[in-house]
């Protein structure tokens, strides 16, 4: 068995982890991803050795050998309006709530950020991105994600492209009422 004193000039990996169990690497990660698969013995023994060895689970390493992971891409701007705040916090609730992490990114409809924030989000394997407000250039590049595969949603904002998935305000409707109301 390795013990702590030997691995402390680098980091413990989940593979000294299982060497020192006596598991495979894929029992580990099953102990720390879907406890529930992995006999109550073994998760014990797993989590005492992982405490002793001072592992630190790593999600992003995890998330990085899968697909996708479970982290959800936000892009907002709050130049125009104060209501994203609420929709970022109910966001975030809600994503906590279903097991997702949040990556936030502010743009201010920057161009330049908005390229930066969806490359980035793509590089962690977003497994959906989500975009308040977006120049035509961020929303080209949703739309290539979309095509893509990944899940993309633009709120509070019609795109330019009507491929785009999007929830926002009927504006037809709107004007309707409110051209009523000053004719009546």
């Amino acid at each position: 068995m390795t013990d702590k004193s030997t691995l402390s000039a680098r980091t413990v990996t989940m593979d000294d982890v299982a060497a020192a169990c006596g598991v495979t690497k894929s029992t580990v990660s099953r102990t720390l991803r879907r406890p529930e698969k992995v006999s109550p013995d073994t998760r014990k023994k797993v989590e005492q050795v992982m405490k002793k060895l001072g592992y630190v689970y790593n999600p992003l390493a995890s998330w990085l050998s899968q697909p996708r992971s479970n982290l959800l891409g936000v892009m907002y701007s709050l130049r125009l309006n104060a209501i994203y705040a609420d929709t970022l916090a109910l966001i975030d609730t809600l994503a906590s709530e279903a097991g997702h992490e949040v990556m936030f990114a502010m743009t201010n409809g920057l161009p330049e950020k908005e390229k930066d924030a969806l490359i980035r989000m793509r590089q962690y394997q977003a497994s959906a991105i989500i975009c308040l407000e977006a120049t035509s250039g961020a929303e080209e590049m949703l739309l290539a994600a979309q095509r893509d595969g990944y899940p993309c949603l633009l709120l509070h904002q019609t795109p330019l492209s009507p491929e785009l998935n999007f929830v926002g305000p009927d504006l037809t409707r709107t004007s309707y009422l409110a051209a009523c109301e000053l004719a009546g």
